[in-house]
């Protein structure tokens, strides 16, 4: 592991409209490797480990970058967390690793 440069970022994804509250907070870590992979450990429930394994994809799919994403943590809101809130959140995160600021 010598050399190889890991990025942890971290997004919350919180929306309040007068009809429904969103929620999600997804951690990535991000490192250099030979061809892009997407990682989502046992820490991640099985509900919601499918929308973080499509969100990190959808963000890697147009990068020339090759990388390897972790997602080191999912937390979710029983009453505010809905479909597709995980997805987005692990998107942002990759990107927010890539390009912070």
């Amino acid at each position: 592991m010598g050399g190889t440069i890991r990025i942890m970022a971290s997004l919350r994804l919180v929306r309040q409209t007068n009809r429904s509250s969103r929620f999600a907070h997804v951690t990535v870590e991000v490192a250099a490797a030979d061809q892009a992979e997407v990682n989502v450990p046992a820490v991640v429930g099985d509900e919601f480990r499918h929308e973080a394994e499509l969100g990190a994809w959808w963000a890697l799919r147009s990068l020339p970058a090759t990388v390897a994403v972790t997602v080191t943590e999912v937390a979710v809101s029983g009453a505010d967390t809905g479909v597709g809130d995980v997805y987005e959140a692990t998107a942002r995160a990759v990107w927010q690793s890539l390009w912070p600021g």
